[in-house]
């Protein structure tokens, strides 16, 4: 049975956490304030144009998954343990865990993706004096997380 509100896969509900032992591990934190996050999925394409064949076909390959939103952190508010450790996840170019979810990790029929990412982009703001800005990217990392022994494809899971 599940205790997941109908009707919450998007919006105020979805949840982004992240372990920076990587994906295998699931001792996951919630990044508190994330706002216009997008959970990407492109698939690489090739044209087919055989001859003999009434019109142009696309061969669809391989998924790109790439991650991005902007982290909120307000000084004062208990989040500075976070804020330091995706920057350092992001500057050391760290494998992570991240798990985009559509309500909170550990209640029933919450899904999402969990996957092995690295930031591909960390740029930082100050635009009041007491709020941290940072827009980010993460991509799909071609590494294993540190004591892993595999790569860890992205999976889709229900809890």
């Amino acid at each position: 049975m599940t205790d997941v509100t109908p009707g919450s896969a998007l919006g105020d509900n979805a949840k982004f956490y992240y372990d920076t032992s990587g994906a295998e591990v699931t001792a996951w934190t919630e990044a508190t304030v994330v706002i216009d996050d997008t959970d990407s999925l492109e698939f690489v394409t090739a044209e087919s144009n055989c001859r003999g064949d009434a019109e142009k076909t696309m061969h669809v390959g391989k998924p790109s998954h790439k991650v991005s939103g902007t982290l909120l952190f307000k000084h004062g508010s208990g989040d500075g343990a976070k804020y330091r450790a995706l920057r350092d996840a992001a500057h050391a170019k760290t494998v992570i865990g991240v798990a985009i979810m559509s309500a909170d990790i550990t209640h029933v029929g919450s899904e999402g993706w969990f996957r092995n990412m690295q930031f591909s982009k960390w740029e930082l703001q100050r635009p009041d004096g007491d709020t941290i800005k940072v827009s980010f990217e993460l991509v799909v990392a071609a590494v294993a997380a540190v004591g892993q022994s595999s790569r860890y494809p992205s999976e889709y899971n229900t809890i």
